[in-house]
């Protein structure tokens, strides 16, 4: 996995807001997406943050992503660069609960069936939910490229 490529591509999928906003979900988030400052929940009474600040909550936030990646799915090692990239950006997204939750995506990865992940990506709310950054993953999920 490649940590740079993946922190930029997140970055732009979650978009930059120094002030709390409330997300697609409406969860107070802040940042690149943070719903969280030092374990205490972002509100409406979060105070701003710098760019330099919400970069680090960032690849704070990767960090515990691939770690739980990781634990969801058993074959994550075996998985190639892009592929790793694609579960790490979901779980970053959606949290571990939240990617805990596609259990037939997980079933496919058990079997390395990449056709069959990037169907339950499709099959998804989270598909409809986050617009093209769901193609793009699905796209790279089924191809192995980020190409």
């Amino acid at each position: 996995m490649k940590l740079a490529r993946l922190e930029h591509q997140v970055a732009q999928d979650e978009g930059f807001s120094s002030r709390p906003y409330r997300d697609s979900l409406d969860y107070w988030t802040i940042g690149y997406g943070s719903r969280w400052i030092l374990g205490v929940p972002v509100s409406e009474h979060t105070e701003p943050i710098t760019e330099a600040t919400a970069r680090t909550l960032l690849r704070a936030g990767l960090w515990k992503a691939t770690l739980d990646a990781q634990e969801l799915f058993p074959t994550y090692a075996d998985l190639n660069d892009a592929r790793q990239e694609v579960l790490v950006n979901m779980s970053y997204n959606l949290g571990f609960k939240g990617l805990a939750g596609f259990r037939r995506l997980r079933a496919a990865a058990a079997e390395l069936n990449f056709d069959g992940m990037a169907l339950e990506m499709i099959n998804s709310r989270w598909y409809d939910q986050v617009g093209m950054r769901s193609q793009r993953l699905t796209a790279w999920m089924r191809s192995g490229s980020m190409t």
